[in-house]
């Protein structure tokens, strides 16, 4: 779904749920075009990943209704349940 839908031009995706401006980037792809902005990220010191989900050339699209239970966050044995 992450790549098969991506957008001609784009330099990564950042699935968000909907409803959500907030995006998941650890579970994202990011195109090798896409290092540059984590080299500017580092070079002005920001270190929140997060960050280049913003940037004009990475697409934010919204996770499936089928696959929202894998971004639940899990910090503790008894939410797994």
């Amino acid at each position: 779904w992450l790549l098969a839908e991506r957008p001609a031009g784009c330099w990564g995706r950042v699935p968000r749920l909907a409803g959500s401006d907030h995006g998941e980037p650890l579970f994202a792809w990011y195109d090798v075009r896409a290092a540059q902005l984590f080299e500017e990220q580092l070079f002005t010191g920001s270190l929140r990943i997060g960050d280049v989900a913003g940037h004009p050339r990475i697409d934010n699209p919204v996770i499936p209704e089928g696959l929202r239970y894998a971004f639940r966050n899990v910090n503790t044995p008894a939410e797994l349940i």
